[in-house]
């Protein structure tokens, strides 16, 4: 009869997938690349609000 961790069957463990909200905060690509043209955007408009 086995007994004990070490007898038996071998098994591997199970690894979970990270969570969708471990992902809070993080930047995506598609997000970043927004964010960097409505501030170009909004820097021009800045600038020609001076000139007129």
């Amino acid at each position: 009869m086995a007994t004990g961790l070490d007898k038996g069957q071998p098994v591997t463990n199970n690894v979970s997938k990270p969570r969708h909200c471990c992902r809070k905060g993080h930047l995506t690509k598609h997000t970043g690349s927004v964010r960097d043209l409505i501030c170009r955007a909004r820097g021009v408009a800045l600038r020609c609000d001076g000139l007129h």
